[in-house]
């Protein structure tokens, strides 16, 4: 069809069901289950089954000649007829051939056939001309007829009907050109062709494989019809259904590669326009051009270049009235106030019923960025509150004062670039209970010996019922500060660090010696990259960015064992005074905050049943401790005592 662009398709033997609504770019269907309309020449398709028994030689010649004469004229007949006869180019005649030679007598009709063969019957390896083309007379000088030699798989030949001159319907379609004939070199020079224009195959699934069979099969052909043998017909055969599996394996190929790159971030566009593709719907797009000022533009830089300068030159304050002009020039001149005391009603916090409002107007299916359908959301506000909310509310109903949390941190340094402190865990080698003090005083002068050069800074924390804070006291400096209460030591003492590294960062020094007397704290430096904990996520920013060029070590050194820079840390933690506000502390922490005050609360309801025989025997609540010993062993200590 690409190649002969016919302006009318007669199909036969092809069966089209009701709901099968497929259509052909460029072309309308007219089926006999779908309205007509009338033309310039009326087509009709006619087929005439070959094991279909013929009546009587006069009635069908009577039923013809009422079909002819309700077709408006000039008309064209097609069909298959299985006629035989001498008259169209077959070999034999019979009673259907008798039948169609009477009616084109009586009926005063046109047979444009001209003896060629328009069907190949593969079992007996002939050919003959069943495919009749029937017109009126006014038609005969103005067609021409011709048989296509390639069959294009089927066993009937493609017939051309043609117009012998052009008419003003056929210059509707897209002319020929010779392309052989081109003067190519010029075109080469003069053409400016990018890869936007360069077409693309109707179908994703053609590839020069399919292409190698296909022309494969028409060798094959075109050899079996000049020389008719059966090894021709055999090779003919293989061809065509090597072609065909090759067809097959192509497509699905194509369609298991096209579904196993459809994902959820594929736009429905993307998917539609495949399957057009898949189904050989393909339109390719014109090329873009403009005509400014009698010139051509073509390509996109220009495009865009263009149409630019017309938006700017419709849009330009020349076009304003000279009153507009003069109010525009007055009204900039004013100098806006983009002040704001966040005091708007937009800058309020979205509350619960707000959020119930909007999740109300929202559609049931609609899904937000968390993939959620609001229909979830909306059942989730209705039945329970979210985790936070219930947090919320049971700190409130503690009457907790719990401060500020802070946000959970993910260390922005990869593991490949932490760099860890070294750490010295030699005094942490003697036992605390068994070694005197003035032996660790000892081997602290004799570290500090060994680390002469560097500045040492001590860090301390200290909490109380009341009080909690964190101390950092080096040569010279002595810098305290106060969390939460409800902060535990571990977190104090890692404040203390955090300090003492902040205020090393401002110094002009390059080595440093921090002593410290929390293990657990040093031990959780060793390994930065595995902890969550803010504090910690903090250090180890720190110690990649602003002091890698700082020698920095740590060590530990046990407290309250006569160590002049621990004692001094450790009096100016417990006299430390401030806000501890500023400072949230890590959701780790309340875990004891909680427990201490639940237990607190059972407490005071145990306290209460006085009348429970256990109460006289446990009246204070204590934390349960695993016991090793199963309860037959308990019950047995119990009765020995």
């Amino acid at each position: 069809m690409n190649e002969h662009l016919p302006v009318c398709v007669a199909l036969q033997e092809t069966l089209l069901k009701p709901s099968c609504t497929s259509n052909i770019r460029g072309y309308s269907i007219l089926r006999k289950d779908c309205n007509t309309v009338k033309e310039l020449v009326v087509a009709c398709s006619a087929h005439q089954p070959r094991d279909t028994l013929l009546p009587r030689p006069n009635s069908y010649i009577a039923s013809s000649c009422c079909s002819a004469d309700q077709l408006p004229s000039p008309f064209i007949l097609l069909g298959d007829f299985n006629a035989h006869h001498l008259l169209w180019g077959c070999q034999d005649v019979n009673s259907r051939g008798k039948v169609v030679e009477k009616l084109l007598t009586e009926l005063d009709l046109t047979l444009l056939n001209d003896g060629s063969n328009t069907y190949f019957h593969s079992p007996t390896q002939s050919f003959s001309a069943i495919d009749l083309s029937i017109c009126s007379p006014s038609l005969l000088l103005d067609l021409t007829w011709s048989v296509l030699g390639n069959p294009l798989g089927s066993d009937h030949f493609p017939v051309v009907i043609s117009y012998a001159t052009p008419i003003a319907c056929a210059t509707l379609r897209q002319p020929q050109w010779k392309f052989d004939q081109a003067d190519w070199e010029t075109f080469r020079t003069q053409a400016d062709i990018t890869e936007d224009m360069t077409p693309r195959f109707p179908k994703p699934w053609w590839n020069e494989e399919c292409q190698m069979a296909k022309k494969d099969q028409n060798k094959a052909w075109n050899r079996f019809r000049r020389y008719p043998t059966p090894d021709n017909m055999i090779a003919f055969n293989k061809a065509r259904a090597r072609a065909r599996k090759i067809h097959r394996q192509r497509k699905r190929e194509s369609w298991i590669k096209y579904v196993s790159n459809i994902t959820c971030s594929t736009s429905s566009k993307e998917v539609w326009n495949k399957i057009r593709k898949l189904s050989g719907k393909y339109s390719a797009s014109p090329v873009s051009m403009l005509v400014s000022n009698g010139v051509s533009v073509n390509t996109i830089p220009d495009i865009a270049n263009t149409l630019a300068e017309t938006f700017a030159k419709t849009s330009s304050c020349d076009n304003y009235t000279p009153a507009f002009q003069a109010l525009k020039r007055r009204e900039e001149r004013v100098k806006l106030n983009f002040s704001s005391s966040n005091e708007e009603g937009y800058n309020s916090p979205l509350t619960l019923l707000e959020l119930r409002a909007a999740l109300h107007r929202s559609g049931n299916t609609a899904a937000g960025p968390d993939g959620l359908h609001y229909i979830i959301h909306r059942s989730s506000l209705t039945y329970s509150q979210p985790f936070h909310f219930r947090i919320r509310d049971l700190i409130n109903d503690l009457n907790l004062n719990i401060g500020r949390i802070a946000l959970c941190k993910i260390s922005e340094v990869p593991p490949w670039k932490v760099i860890y402190p070294k750490v010295d865990f030699t005094l942490s080698c003697y036992s605390k209970a068994c070694t005197p003090e003035s032996t660790y005083r000892t081997l602290y002068l004799e570290h500090r010996e060994l680390f002469s050069d560097f500045e040492p800074k001590f860090t301390d924390g200290s909490k109380s019922e009341s009080h909690i804070s964190s101390a950092v006291v080096s040569l010279s400096t002595v810098i305290t500060d106060t969390l939460p209460i409800s902060a535990s030591i571990y977190t104090v003492e890692l404040h203390a660090l955090r300090i003492a590294l902040e205020h090393i960062s401002l110094s002009c020094g390059k080595k440093f010696i921090i002593y410290t007397d929390s293990l657990s704290a040093l031990q959780s430096i060793v390994s930065l990259h595995s902890s969550s904990h803010p504090i910690l996520v903090d250090i180890t920013y720190a110690l990649a960015n602003h002091l890698k060029k700082k020698d920095i070590r740590f060590c530990w050194i046990p407290g309250h064992a006569g160590i002049t820079g621990n004692e001094l840390a450790d009096t100016a933690a417990r006299s430390a005074t401030g806000s501890s506000e500023r400072f949230p502390i890590p959701h780790s922490d309340l875990k004891a905050c909680f427990r201490q005050k639940l237990l607190s609360v059972w407490q005071s309801n145990w306290d209460q049943q006085t009348e429970n025989k256990l109460h006289s025997v446990m009246p204070v609540l204590a934390p349960t401790v695993p016991s090793s010993s199963n309860r037959r062993e308990q019950g047995y200590g119990l009765g020995c005592a």
